[in-house]
């Protein structure tokens, strides 16, 4: 229907019972959109499937690490479909964003600990030796735990945001989940498919 006859689509799951039936929850939300799944049987993945596929593509950021953890050599074509979709060039900017992010912050969190670790361990010892000034000394630390986050505080406010970005890559996996968990994912995977036929059409 798309004008991609030459294109074909097999699944398989990371987790998958051999031959088992789709769950009655995923059949019945596939059936609201007119898929029957009565006669589908489900798969493990194996090497012979990703060898035959040219692109695999997975619902989440976990799946995908899974694939690649067990096959290696498919790393290059393994995606999660959101992010096949992304443009490119923007999601490697972010990824390198979030590696100068983090080493940024970690090279901070260094210097403050060089900074400061005298100090921390005295107090460590004088809290330890005069129970009656824990409360003085507790502040103190809780002090310096706010000073530390006040100086990472540039970065993980740029990393909470492009962690948040990278979170919307995944579709819901409604494994388990109720009937509307599983409507939401069924119509996360249509459009995001809609858009995979699009630019596979170019």
């Amino acid at each position: 229907e798309q004008g991609l006859a030459d294109i074909v689509v097999r699944s398989a799951g990371i987790a998958a019972e051999q031959g088992a039936k789709a769950s009655p929850l995923a059949e019945q939300a596939l059936q609201e959109l007119g898929i029957d799944l009565k006669q589908h049987r489900a798969q493990g993945i194996d090497g012979d499937l990703v060898n035959w596929a040219d692109l695999i593509l997975t619902m989440t950021r976990r799946h995908k690490e899974v694939v690649i953890a067990s096959f290696p050599a498919a790393s290059e074509k393994t995606h999660v479909l959101k992010e096949f979709l992304l443009d490119a060039g923007q999601y490697a900017g972010e990824e390198q964003a979030l590696y100068e992010l983090q080493a940024a912050m970690a090279a901070k969190r260094e210097a403050f600990a060089a900074e400061v670790h005298p100090n921390i361990r005295e107090l460590q010892v004088e809290r330890a030796r005069l129970m009656h000034e824990l409360q003085e000394v507790e502040q103190l630390l809780a002090e310096r735990q706010a000073e530390l986050l006040e100086r990472v505080r540039v970065e993980r406010e740029a990393i909470e945001r492009i962690e948040r970005v990278r979170d919307a890559i995944d579709v819901v996996d409604p494994f388990g989940q109720p009937l509307a968990v599983y409507r939401a994912s069924r119509d996360e995977l249509k459009a995001a498919l809609s858009r995979l036929v699009a630019q596979l059409s170019r």
